[in-house]
Parts: structure tokens; sequence; C-alpha cells
């Protein structure tokens, strides 16, 4: 009677212990369909909206993404090849005619790239990891030929799980009081 207790014990705690476990992110399929992108974009509050798509073959997918002012924000690509995914998210600089990506929302479009990227323990997996790695993962350099030469790039690469995490960001007025950092790009493979 024991045995028999002591195994369904030990059956019910293996089982509430798996059942606990929390799942990954969901990796959507690729190349991404605009649901998915609007789902991802609904369930982090990005009032953004796709205005274009190009379908480029060869399972490469394209999207323009405009802000709430009808202003361009960013572009997703996102390409499958085979058992290969890759998802980059491109965003406007103040230079653009465009609308550049305000710092506040920076957080957002990172968890964005997670969710459409999918596989990560939570979508905020990867902004923390930038977050707490920054200082010692980044790579910073001039700008080639840039006008104004007050400009340099900073690069964020890490490898979370198996996937490569990149995110590009530019510095501007770097010999000012205040130089402006603005995100650029997000690359998951």
């Amino acid at each position: 009677m024991k045995k028999l207790f002591s195994l369904i014990l030990l059956f019910v705690t293996v089982s509430l212990c798996t059942g606990c476990r929390k799942q990954a992110l969901p990796a959507p399929s690729y190349p991404l369909d605009a649901g998915t992108i609007e789902a991802a974009l609904e369930r982090l509050d990005l009032p953004w909206t796709i205005t274009n798509r190009v379908d480029w073959g060869e399972g490469r997918v394209y999207y323009d993404l405009c802000n709430e002012d009808q202003k361009g924000i960013a572009q997703i690509s996102s390409v499958a090849d085979g058992t290969s995914r890759v998802l980059q998210i491109n965003f406007f600089s103040s230079t653009a005619i465009d609308a550049p990506l305000p710092a506040d929302d920076w957080e957002k479009a990172i968890r964005l790239a997670a969710v459409l990227y999918g596989g990560f323990s939570d979508d905020k997996q990867i902004y923390e990891t930038f977050q707490s790695t920054y200082e010692e993962a980044s790579l910073t350099e001039p700008i080639p030929g840039a006008i104004p030469k007050d400009q340099e790039r900073i690069r964020w690469n890490q490898e979370i799980g198996k996937t490569h995490c990149f995110i590009g960001l530019r510095r501007q007025n770097v010999d000012s009081d205040s130089p402006k950092t603005e995100l650029v790009s997000i690359l998951l493979r």
C-alpha cells in the first residue's frame, strides 16, 4: 500500500512539475505573414501598421511599417531557407524623412523581434540580456565615411540559446555634451 501511494505521489509530482515548466515562445512559420506581425504588434501594444509587403521569392518576405502618424518607422525582412530562419528589423533614423524610433520604444521593438523569431524563454529575454551585457558585449567604432564625422556605430552580438542576436545602434554628436543614440537594426538567426 505504501509503495502504491509513493508511486501515485511520484507520478502526481512529476506531472505537476512538467506541467508547470515555462514554455518557450513559439517559433512562427517563416517567412512571416502579415497576420503574425499584426498579432505581435498588438501583443506588445505597438501602434504600427503594415503599409507594404514585398515577396522576393525563395522564402523571403519584406514588410514596411508605419507609426500612428503614418510615417515609416521600420522594415521587417524574414527569410526561410530549409531549416534556418533569419529575421532582420531595420529602423529609420532621424536623418531620414521618416520617423526615428523613440528610445522609449526600444524595449518593445526588441521584444517584437523575440516574438517574431520565437524560441526564447519569453519576449523579454533578448532585451534583458542586452541591458545586462551591453557594456562588455558591445563594440563601438567610427562609421567609415560618415558625414558629419561625429558619428559612431555600436554593435552588440550575443548567442542566446542557439540563436545569434545582433543589435546595431548609431550614436550621433559624439563630441557634444549630449550625444544621441538610435536603434538601427536587429538581426536574429
